[in-house]
């Protein structure tokens, strides 16, 4: 894989997570529509909410039309919906970024500027994602559009709790893949190959 979305070179990437209290905080940062999971993630909700486990979530992004469907199905559920937000402040309020997508986005940058600031990602098997996440880490990925399935995933981290969550420094080698200099560097070596063969 070479990526074709950049963690800008130089860009300040964090080595050790803020202390924080409370409930496990997880968030979404995007579009609010159908294919990009949001309703997915409404739906795990609920069902950790009906089991009495303690979390909140945050949504960050606006919808083109149908917002009022996703705030009125959230209802009851301990999810707030903040509008447009810079994702350096959102991340710095949240312990694990969710990416829900049904539809097969090809790389998602929301989930490497998480990485970026030391946040671990739970994706759903669709698109590049499991690119990012590691296509073997069944702990941090389910299947597009089961709710369960991620409200399992979902579960998990609340019961290892933060102390459980994976150091910053571990998405290190990741984010060196995305520097365009990094990328530059694979694109040469690919076509080397690829003249050499001809």
């Amino acid at each position: 894989v070479i990526w074709n979305v950049s963690v800008t070179e130089g860009a300040t990437r964090v080595s050790e997570r803020a202390p924080r209290d409370g409930e496990m905080q997880f968030g979404y940062l995007g579009r609010i529509n159908i294919e990009k999971g949001v309703g997915t993630l409404i739906d795990a909700a609920r069902i950790l909410h009906h089991e009495g486990v303690k979390f909140r979530i945050l949504i960050g992004g606006k919808a083109a039309n149908d917002m009022e469907n996703f705030v009125s199905a959230a209802e009851g559920l301990p999810i707030e919906f903040l509008g447009f937000v810079k994702p350096a402040e959102f991340f710095s309020k949240i312990d694990a970024l969710v990416i829900p997508s049904i539809w097969a986005e090809p790389l998602p940058r929301t989930g490497l500027e998480a990485y970026a600031a030391g946040i671990p990602v739970i994706g759903s098997r669709a698109g590049g994602t499991p690119d990012i996440i590691g296509h073997d880490n069944e702990d941090w990925l389910f299947e597009p559009g089961d709710a369960s399935d991620l409200a399992a995933k979902m579960r998990r981290v609340i019961a290892g709790g933060r102390e459980a969550l994976p150091d910053p420094s571990s998405f290190a080698s990741l984010l060196d893949e995305t520097l365009p200099s990094v990328v530059v560097e694979r694109y040469q070596q690919f076509y080397e190959c690829a003249l050499s063969q001809a």
